[in-house]
């Protein structure tokens, strides 16, 4: 590990901003939407979507509804799809990177080491499996989401034990945040892909990518 930073202190670098925006930021921004949500625009959007959940069991309108829900179920569905299509051709140049490696080097750049490459794809397969277990996970919880908001809300009391407005509302919710984790997950694919050109342009790519998060987290507060 010493040896890789002393060898590549840019690549290393660049790599330790990108975990910080990809895994530090986005544990907090987890921590801030189940604890604190009055700070962060994701936990407004959640009272919304509660009032949203009462609304639809109060007026037994579950075929708005689930017409409300199939838009996002339809693009979550093709995100997984592309997901898997694109984790099965990086294996494949994984798997062959004696053979592929001039697509990203050259024919003239040997000096980059073969585990260095390995290190980047791992790093966009990584990227992949995220957003294929997040949009999965967002798909499942919607089909879910939509057969209960058509179900008699007493059915849902009687087999959960709880209140079905609330039930149904943390079901959406959770749904949302897996389906901006998935989305979160492309996003970072721009530096993680910017990479192979240099680890200076994943770094401020990673930035900027990075600050139109906390943007979209805490630019659209009321009274901002």
């Amino acid at each position: 590990m010493f040896g890789f930073i002393a060898a590549h202190p840019m690549d290393s670098f660049a790599f330790l901003v990108f975990v910080t925006f990809t895994v530090i930021y986005h544990a907090f921004y987890t921590y801030l939407v189940r604890k604190r949500p009055e700070l962060i625009f994701k936990g407004k959007i959640n009272l919304v979507r509660r009032a949203w959940v009462k609304k639809i069991f109060d007026e037994n309108t579950g075929i708005v509804a689930v017409q409300t829900l199939r838009n996002i179920n339809m693009a979550a569905s093709f995100l997984t799809t592309a997901s898997v299509v694109l984790i099965g051709g990086l294996i494949s140049l994984l798997l062959n990177l004696e053979t592929t490696q001039h697509i990203f080097l050259g024919k003239d750049s040997g000096q980059v080491q073969d585990w260095l490459l390995a290190l980047k794809l791992v790093n966009l397969i990584v990227l992949f499996v995220a957003s294929l277990f997040f949009f999965s996970l967002c798909v499942r919880l919607l089909n879910h989401i939509g057969m209960l908001l058509g179900s008699p809300p007493q059915a849902i009391q009687d087999a959960m034990g709880e209140d079905p407005v609330e039930f149904v509302y943390r079901l959406y919710a959770k749904a949302g945040r897996h389906y901006t984790f998935g989305m979160r997950s492309f996003y970072f694919l721009i530096p993680a892909v910017l990479w192979f050109l240099g680890p200076t342009l994943c770094i401020v790519s990673t930035v900027a990518v990075g600050f139109i998060c906390m943007k979209l987290d805490f630019g659209q507060m009321p009274g901002r």
